[in-house]
């Protein structure tokens, strides 16, 4: 059953639900419990608690951002009518917004500034601290690179010395070529190996002897 609204008394608060598409504005002073944000392009207004004095105040905001005369009624006049709890307005607003665009080229300096700043530059290293086996400077708390290099040679040396190798076939270039497709030279990488054939291998240049300086003849003194 519907409700006629009743009207408004000075001291009588509002609270209200607002939903403007494509705007960010803030909430006008005073008021309690305001929580604004942008959500599928319409500012949410969450349970805004507003008191008659401050309808002309959101008037005023949206007459600045273009929502004015012609387009949608002042709000303290249009508000204080309805007596809903959650009103909802979708008005365009683009129409009358300019989005922020550079107005001048960014300089040298400034792009150099922002990609060389401080920060992203290689920092010096201060964890640093020697090797008490090697006496190498290594990271603080990290294993000793050259050390490391000199245990994998060892293993690798005892792998080769007690490691089983394998087998070798004998087999005629036929069979290698049948059952081995793929260890076969082509035409190609044949023709490559043979590049210092028939490319022209430009002569190196003679070395260029220093011309040892000339000595000053110092003249005796009158």
């Amino acid at each position: 059953m519907y409700h006629p609204p009743t009207p408004l008394s000075q001291k009588q608060n509002v609270k209200t639900r607002l939903y403007v598409s494509g705007a960010l504005v803030g909430a006008p002073r005073g008021a309690r419990g305001a929580r604004g944000y942008l959500k599928n392009s319409n500012l949410t207004f969450d349970s805004i608690t507003f008191k008659k004095t401050q309808y002309s105040t959101m008037s005023s905001v949206l007459a600045r951002l273009g929502l004015g005369s012609g387009i949608v009624p002042k709000l303290g006049e249009v508000l204080p009518r309805l007596g809903m709890p959650a009103i909802r307005l979708r008005v365009p607003v683009w129409n009358g917004l300019l989005r922020a665009v550079p107005k001048k080229k960014t300089s040298h300096q400034k792009k150099r500034q922002r990609q060389l700043t401080g920060r992203k530059q290689v920092k010096p290293l201060r964890n640093l601290n020697r090797c008490p086996a090697c006496g190498n400077y290594k990271r603080a708390h990290t294993l000793c690179m050259h050390c490391v290099k000199e245990l994998q040679g060892v293993f690798r040396r005892r792998e080769g010395i007690t490691g089983n190798k394998g087998y070798e076939q004998e087999l005629d270039p036929v069979d290698e070529r049948i059952l081995y497709p793929g260890k076969h030279e082509s035409e190609e990488k044949k023709q490559l190996n043979r590049r210092h054939e028939y490319l022209y291998n430009r002569p190196r240049t003679l070395p260029v002897v220093p011309k040892p300086p000339k000595r000053k003849i110092q003249r005796p003194r009158a």
